[in-house]
Protein backbone atom coordinates (compact mmCIF):
# COMPACT_ATOMS: atom_id res chain seq x y z
CA UNK A 1 0.00 0.00 0.00
CA UNK A 2 1.84 3.67 -1.08
CA UNK A 3 1.13 5.89 1.81
CA UNK A 4 2.28 9.65 1.74
CA UNK A 5 4.48 11.13 4.74
CA UNK A 6 1.36 12.38 6.53
CA UNK A 7 -0.22 8.82 6.53
CA UNK A 8 2.69 7.30 8.08
CA UNK A 9 2.45 9.49 10.41
CA UNK A 10 -0.56 9.65 11.21
CA UNK A 11 -0.05 5.58 11.33
CA UNK A 12 2.92 5.40 13.80
CA UNK A 13 2.07 8.18 15.70
CA UNK A 14 5.54 9.55 15.07
CA UNK A 15 6.24 13.15 14.10
CA UNK A 16 6.18 13.88 10.23
CA UNK A 17 9.42 15.76 10.30
CA UNK A 18 11.89 12.71 11.18
CA UNK A 19 9.92 10.34 8.79
CA UNK A 20 11.76 11.39 5.80
CA UNK A 21 15.42 11.15 7.15
CA UNK A 22 14.57 7.23 7.70
CA UNK A 23 13.41 6.65 4.12
CA UNK A 24 16.25 8.86 2.56
CA UNK A 25 17.34 5.67 0.67
CA UNK A 26 14.04 4.21 -0.27
CA UNK A 27 12.55 4.68 -3.81
CA UNK A 28 8.89 6.49 -3.62
CA UNK A 29 6.55 7.07 -5.86
CA UNK A 30 5.43 10.92 -7.02
CA UNK A 31 1.98 11.41 -5.65
CA UNK A 32 -0.45 14.70 -5.82
CA UNK A 33 1.17 18.23 -5.04
CA UNK A 34 4.87 16.49 -5.39
CA UNK A 35 4.01 13.72 -1.69
CA UNK A 36 6.82 11.27 -1.70
CA UNK A 37 4.17 7.85 -2.03
CA UNK A 38 6.22 5.06 -0.35
CA UNK A 39 5.68 1.35 -0.39
CA UNK A 40 4.56 0.47 3.71
CA UNK A 41 5.98 -2.59 3.31
CA UNK A 42 9.27 -1.39 3.33
CA UNK A 43 8.65 1.93 5.06
CA UNK A 44 7.22 0.72 8.33
CA UNK A 45 10.51 -1.72 9.24
CA UNK A 46 12.28 1.47 8.87
CA UNK A 47 10.41 3.85 10.98
CA UNK A 48 10.14 1.55 13.76
CA UNK A 49 13.84 0.41 13.56
CA UNK A 50 16.29 1.67 16.36
CA UNK A 51 19.86 2.32 16.32
CA UNK A 52 22.11 1.36 19.01
CA UNK A 53 22.28 5.54 19.92
CA UNK A 54 18.97 5.58 19.80
CA UNK A 55 18.46 2.70 21.98
CA UNK A 56 21.30 3.95 24.41
CA UNK A 57 19.51 7.19 24.89
CA UNK A 58 15.93 5.23 25.53
CA UNK A 59 17.68 3.13 28.28
CA UNK A 60 19.96 6.36 29.65
CA UNK A 61 16.61 8.08 29.93
CA UNK A 62 14.41 4.60 31.56
CA UNK A 63 17.49 5.18 34.30
CA UNK A 64 17.35 8.33 34.70
CA UNK A 65 13.97 8.26 35.37
CA UNK A 66 14.29 5.62 37.63
CA UNK A 67 17.49 6.86 39.67
CA UNK A 68 15.13 10.42 40.31
CA UNK A 69 12.35 8.52 41.44
CA UNK A 70 14.36 6.64 43.80
CA UNK A 71 15.91 10.23 45.25
CA UNK A 72 12.75 11.92 45.60
CA UNK A 73 11.23 9.25 47.53
CA UNK A 74 14.57 8.93 49.81
CA UNK A 75 14.22 12.86 50.07
CA UNK A 76 10.61 12.21 51.19
CA UNK A 77 11.59 10.08 53.64
CA UNK A 78 14.60 11.96 55.24
CA UNK A 79 12.13 15.37 55.15
CA UNK A 80 9.42 13.52 57.37
CA UNK A 81 10.10 13.51 60.86
CA UNK A 82 10.47 9.95 62.15
CA UNK A 83 8.28 8.53 64.21
CA UNK A 84 9.85 7.23 67.46
CA UNK A 85 9.51 3.54 67.89
CA UNK A 86 10.23 2.77 71.66
CA UNK A 87 7.58 2.66 73.92
CA UNK A 88 8.10 4.74 76.52
CA UNK A 89 9.28 2.94 80.23
CA UNK A 90 5.77 3.87 82.32
CA UNK A 91 3.69 2.66 79.50
CA UNK A 92 5.58 -0.70 79.15
CA UNK A 93 5.60 -1.33 83.42
CA UNK A 94 1.45 -0.59 83.70
CA UNK A 95 0.93 -2.76 80.76
CA UNK A 96 3.38 -5.47 82.28
CA UNK A 97 1.40 -5.34 85.53
CA UNK A 98 -1.83 -5.10 84.23
CA UNK A 99 -1.29 -8.29 81.98
CA UNK A 100 0.40 -10.25 85.41
CA UNK A 101 -2.25 -9.07 87.43
CA UNK A 102 -4.51 -10.63 85.36
CA UNK A 103 -2.65 -14.04 84.61
CA UNK A 104 -2.05 -13.05 81.07
CA UNK A 105 1.54 -13.19 81.66
CA UNK A 106 3.42 -16.63 82.82
CA UNK A 107 7.17 -15.81 83.63
CA UNK A 108 9.34 -18.70 83.05
CA UNK A 109 12.26 -17.05 84.87
CA UNK A 110 12.49 -14.61 88.17
CA UNK A 111 10.57 -11.33 87.34
CA UNK A 112 13.26 -8.28 87.58
CA UNK A 113 12.08 -6.15 89.71
CA UNK A 114 11.73 -1.93 88.78
CA UNK A 115 15.35 -1.50 90.67
CA UNK A 116 16.96 -4.34 88.12
CA UNK A 117 15.16 -2.09 84.72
Amino acid sequence: MLLSVNQISELTGRDRHGIPKRLENLPFTPGDKGAHLNESREALPLIYAVNNLEAARTAQARSQASSNAVREEDLRDRSQPRQQLAIPRRYTMKSFEVFKSRGMIYPTRPLATMDQL
